[in-house]
């Protein structure tokens, strides 16, 4: 089990795979990803048209995310969760808005 202090610093790494366990094209589409203990708290990395946020980089498959001290608000389990926007010309929007369920981050507990 790893235990993080809440408001440390840390660095952690994510991926965002489509239904078909393809990695998405991160600068390509506009996603978020979350991480919270509670709903009312939520740590965000996001990508909105082309731009990836300060807090993370691309290398390779995966996002690289850095958590500077975040209040995470309450103590215990890490949550996390992602929201994809895929391009799709059949919708009114001309986009096709998915979210993945809320999942436990394995082995990994805020103290």
């Amino acid at each position: 089990m790893i235990e993080i202090e809440n408001k440390t610093d840390f660095i952690t790494t994510f991926t965002i795979v489509d239904k078909d366990n393809i990695v998405i094209p991160y600068l390509e589409v506009d996603w978020v990803f979350q991480m919270y203990t509670t709903l009312n708290r939520r740590f965000e990395v996001r990508c909105k048209d082309g731009v990836l946020s300060d807090n993370a980089e691309i290398q390779g498959n995966d996002v690289v995310c850095y958590v500077d001290g975040f209040d995470f608000g309450y103590k215990g389990d890490l949550y996390s969760r992602s929201y994809v926007r895929f391009p799709h010309p059949k919708f009114a929007d001309k986009h096709m808005d998915l979210s993945s369920t809320p999942e436990v981050v394995p082995n990994v507990k805020i103290v």
